[in-house]
Parts: structure tokens; C-alpha cells; sequence
């Protein structure tokens, strides 16, 4: 584990979506949604196999959605569900002044939904080109690919918070780049060993398990205030 940075406590935190906010991938749902799941496992491959970029791949995949209409894959993307605890945690969070937002190389379709339903203050992500009348045209404007930080860092400058006072919680690889910048990295269920390894923490299943790590950081433990009554909400 890398070493902590020294720091007064954490204003910020900024959390991934897919497989941190809610337990799968916003593309992999819609495609499971829309029967056209083996056609993605195929675009994956390529991806993995590198015979394509993220954008390709993101492309690929944005193509099998056309003609569908944008307002049936929101109400498919309401329909996935967060991870345990979210919801209590970002109201404990939020009762200790402490902003949230969201960086996700997913979806707005997702992130825009849990920073309105939540209460988070910002997400930056990818999108999904739509035409006039409100149908996906296959094509997808990718802003956030594999590097996140310096996303990350545009984050925290709008929202006046300095990176030694910002956390950040994920899961993949693509998180990793977000960890080495601020100074409390947080992996939740981490998809591969790396992950965890450039990490300050692990933890698993209940998000609220992130609650003492954030609320205590910077604090000597005699001076530490109760965690919310949420990190025992089960």
C-alpha cells in the first residue's frame, strides 16, 4: 500500500458508478436489457484483446443500441439497483458537509440519474448521442476513458476542493489513476489484485464500511466524532 499523505480531513469524495455505486456495468445491463448481450461479449473481447481503443470499443457498443429510444433506456437504468448501503452513506456524508460526485467512464444515462437521486453534486462521464426525436443514434461522445484523473482533478477545481482533501472510491482498473492523485483511495470490491494494491483501503460489500475510513481521516482517534448511526444501518 502506498503511503497516506498527510491531510486536515477529506471535503470531497468522488465515487465510480459501475461496479461501485451499483453492483454492474450500465453498457452490460442495457445490453442484457436490450438481447443483445452476446454481441457486446464479442466487442469486449476485441477490447481486451487489443485490437480495439476504448473509444472503439464504446462505439461498438453504443451501435447496437440504435433506434431505441432514449427515455426506455433511462427507465431501464432507474430500474438497476445500488449497492448496499449507498443511500445511507451519502446521507451521512452529506449531514458532515462532505460533497459527493461522480466520475465514471459508464454512462450518464447512470451517473446523471444517482447524482439527481442521491443528492451528489456533479458527475462527469460519457454519453449517448441522441437525434431529434429522442432516439440513440449508435454513436457515443466518449469523454472519460481509461485515465480518470485528470477528470478527477477538474472535479475538485470546480467544486474548490484540493486534491489532499479529496477521496475517492472504485473498483477497476481505470480507478487506479484516480488513486494515485488524492489521498484517501478507497477499492470496494475490487474487480483484480492491482487494484487493491494501489489502494490506501479495501473493503467489501456494504458501502457504508467507507464511513469511518472518510469521517476519521486526518482525525487523532481521541478526537475522532461517532460515526453516523448509518454505518450500523444494515
Amino acid at each position: 500500500r502506498r503511503c497516506l499523505r498527510a491531510m486536515g480531513g477529506v471535503r470531497l469524495v468522488v465515487f465510480d458508478a459501475d461496479g461501485t455505486l451499483v453492483q454492474t456495468s450500465v453498457w452490460q445491463h442495457l445490453h442484457e436489457r436490450f438481447g443483445c448481450a452476446h454481441l457486446a461479449e464479442a466487442n469486449a473481447q476485441r477490447f481486451f484483446n487489443k485490437e480495439l481503443t476504448y473509444y472503439e470499443w464504446a462505439q461498438l457498443d453504443a451501435s447496437l443500441w440504435a433506434g431505441r429510444l432514449l427515455s426506455d433506456c433511462k427507465d431501464e437504468v432507474r430500474r438497476m439497483p445500488l449497492r448496499l448501503g449507498v443511500k445511507a452513506t451519502m446521507e451521512c456524508l452529506h449531514m458532515h458537509g462532505i460533497k459527493t460526485a461522480v466520475l465514471s467512464s459508464g454512462l450518464d444515462l447512470l451517473a446523471d440519474h444517482l447524482v439527481t437521486s442521491l443528492g451528489m453534486s456533479c458527475a462527469v462521464s460519457n454519453s449517448l448521442l441522441v437525434d431529434s426525436a429522442g432516439r440513440l443514434t449508435g454513436k457515443t461522445k466518449v469523454d472519460v476513458a481509461l485515465d480518470k484523473g485528470p477528470h478527477l482533478c477538474k472535479i475538485a477545481e470546480s467544486l474548490g476542493v484540493p486534491l489532499s482533501e479529496v477521496a475517492f472510491v472504485g473498483d477497476g482498473m481505470n480507478d487506479v489513476s484516480a488513486f494515485k492523485l488524492v489521498s484517501l483511495a478507497i477499492a470496494i470490491d475490487p474487480v483484480k489484485p492491482a487494484v487493491a494494491d494501489a489502494a490506501h483501503h479495501v473493503v467489501h460489500g456494504d458501502m457504508s464500511q467507507i464511513l469511518p475510513l472518510v469521517l476519521h481521516f486526518g482525525t487523532p482517534p481521541a478526537a475522532a466524532e461517532p460515526d453516523c448511526p448509518a454505518v450500523h444501518a444494515h
